[in-house]
């Protein structure tokens, strides 16, 4: 058996799922055959337990048909007789004949079954006869009695006790029977098995064609034959692969459209992205949540916070106002404000608010624009504070002038002198208006770009010599060391000269004016290569640090209020900044509070040479 078994196991296992089938209605088959056994053997007791009561029915019916005569002549020797030839017959063990009373009167009886065999009681003339199973070791014993009558009367019972008188199959038969019913059942599981391995013979190439389906992470379709079901199987197969293909195929196509469409919307985004991060205007695009989605350069420099730091922040939390956030909550109808930044410097800054929606749906989001007013808020409390110190220039001088003209006309002055000083006083102050005035317009051309320089040659060291004089006396009259240190030659150029004038006089009369009694004030020059330099020094409170970002706006006043007294529009370094620009040139200053400015009027030394003919050419 060990070889057969170790044969069978890998052939069992190459057969795969037909050979287990195989094994499955082998043991069908076997289980069969011993329930028809078992089933053969059943039917054959109840055979001949069936034939055998039947043949004592008929033995002991005789037996009390027979015994009927004898018995009622009391005719004993008959009645033994009777019995002795009956207990002659095959299978009859025990034959008994007795009266109404119950008393035996003859019996044959044989020794090996007389314990076995149970006495009846008598039974009634209207009963039918009685049958009991006798159990044996080796045998089937059937017990029966009859009522015997005679003339309508029952005058006795008739008792018989019979076995089987041979079996029903023999050995050699039902063995025989037995082999027939195994041949033709192995026969049918061998057809049967047969039939199956034809058709499931493509099953294991189907499963290993699925494997490898499963392995390679594909699938197609599976042609290996079959019948029956199993054909229905793989064509249902082929066909929700070709289902699947054609579905597939479709996801594709939407998969490519929805790939070209992400990269448009990629595209149209990144465009988007590059032309709000170039806006010079802050811009803040925020999600239905409030939070900040994006920011553009021009915000973050606004706020002063990098990329990382605005996205997922609320606008209040960015502007670092968190109380915003609810202002805007509460009144949705708030679109424009105007709010002020901390930092070094009060900066202003206009918000404008506008939802976002897409058609069909609500808002998704807001885009925040920021836009810096600082400078505008500074020009407009500039241009109001400029408007009164001009209206207040105006009124002190027209005051005087009207005062003098009304004291003149109405001949209150008889004094030739005091009559000549008016008359001075009245020259000073138009000639002081006309200066007003005079910038004032000259500030109106550079804003419209009309403010050309009229160059000629000029020696600039003759110039600034003569400015300075100018403004000796006032010097002197203010208590203060004034030096003038220029070169002599000075290189040729070819400037406008009023101009300059009007430059160098804002320059050096700013200095005179804010330099407190006992200060200094140094006006030098010097020729460095292309460049010709004209230093302005003072020893006056000097100015802040963020005041120098601003000297040169028009308007602009320092913060300072001991400068802030001294009379001025804030129009002086603003003009004179904007004539050195037209001379291609510029204005620099430098200055620690507290110790004194310097501002530097650099200007270019152009055409020197044929300056030099000029000017020779002149004189």
């Amino acid at each position: 058996m060990k070889p057969f078994l170790k044969f069978a196991k890998p052939r069992i296992e190459k057969e795969g799922l037909v050979g287990q089938l195989g094994l499955v209605l082998l043991g069908i088959c076997a289980v069969l055959v011993g329930l028809m056994a078992i089933f053969s053997l059943g039917a054959q007791k109840q055979s001949e337990i069936r034939s055998t009561r039947a043949y004592g029915k008929q033995i002991c019916g005789v037996l009390a048909t027979a015994a009927a005569v004898p018995l009622s002549n009391h005719d004993r020797e008959t009645l033994e007789a009777l019995v002795r030839n009956l207990a002659a017959r095959q299978g009859l063990l025990y034959a008994a004949v007795s009266n109404s009373a119950g008393t035996i009167l003859t019996e044959a009886n044989r020794a090996d079954f007389s314990d076995k065999v149970p006495v009846y009681s008598p039974i009634s003339h209207g009963s039918r006869s009685q049958a009991r199973m006798i159990q044996s070791d080796d045998q089937e014993i059937v017990s029966i009695s009859a009522p015997v009558v005679f003339e309508g009367r029952q005058i006795g019972t008739a008792q018989v006790a019979v076995t089987r008188t041979g079996p029903v199959f023999e050995p050699q038969q039902f063995s025989r029977f037995i082999g027939v019913v195994a041949f033709v059942a192995f026969l049918m599981v061998g057809a049967t098995y047969a039939y199956l391995r034809l058709v499931l013979r493509p099953l294991p190439k189907l499963i290993r064609e699925l494997k490898r389906q499963i392995h390679d992470k594909s699938v197609r379709g599976i042609h290996c034959g079959g019948r029956g079901q199993l054909r229905e199987l793989t064509d249902a197969w082929n066909d929700a692969v070709r289902v699947f293909h054609e579905k597939i195929d479709g996801v594709d196509q939407a998969n490519s459209q929805l790939e070209i469409e992400k990269h448009v919307l990629e595209y149209e985004k990144s465009r988007v992205e590059a032309i709000i991060g170039f806006l010079p205007t802050g811009v803040l695009v925020t999600n239905s949540s409030g939070r900040i989605a994006m920011a553009n350069r021009a915000a973050q420099n606004l706020l002063l916070k990098t990329d990382s730091q605005l996205l997922g922040q609320t606008l209040g939390a960015a502007l670092g106002q968190e109380e915003l956030d609810e202002t805007l909550e509460d009144n949705r109808v708030i679109r424009t404000l105007e709010l002020s930044l901390g930092g070094s410097a009060e900066r202003v800054v206009k918000i404008s608010i506008t939802d976002l929606s897409t058609p069909g749906a609500g808002p998704v989001g807001s885009l925040v624009t920021l836009r810096e007013i600082t400078q505008q808020k500074m020009a407009d409390r500039m241009t109001h504070e400029f408007v009164n110190h001009v209206a207040h220039e105006f009124r002190t001088p027209l005051a005087s002038i009207r005062a003098y003209t009304e004291m003149l006309v109405d001949d209150q002055v008889d004094d030739e002198s005091t009559r000549l000083e008016f008359y001075n006083t009245i020259a000073q102050e138009t000639e002081r208006l006309t200066g007003l005035i005079g910038n004032l317009l000259n500030i109106s051309k550079m804003e419209a770009g009309s403010l050309m320089a009229n160059r000629v040659p000029v020696k600039i060291n003759k110039l600034i010599s003569e400015i300075a004089g100018g403004l000796k006396a006032q010097a002197v009259a203010g208590g203060l060391a004034f030096h003038v240190d220029v070169p002599d030659p000075a290189p040729p150029m070819q400037l406008d000269k009023s101009l300059i004038s009007v430059a160098l006089v804002n320059l050096v009369g700013n200095a005179l004016k804010y330099t407190p009694s006992g200060g200094t004030v140094d006006v030098s020059a010097k020729a460095e290569g292309s460049s010709f330099f004209i230093r302005v020094r003072d020893t006056g409170p000097g100015i802040k640090e963020e005041d120098l970002l601003h000297i040169f706006d028009k308007f602009y006043r320092s913060s300072n209020e001991d400068i802030r007294q001294r009379p001025g529009s804030g129009l002086g370094l603003a003009l004179a900044q904007q004539i050195a620009f037209i001379h291609g040139g510029e204005i620099t200053v430098t200055s620690t509070p507290g110790e004194g400015a310097e501002f530097c009027l650099t200007l270019p030394v152009t055409a020197a040479k044929q300056a030099a003919v000029e000017i020779g050419a002149e004189q």
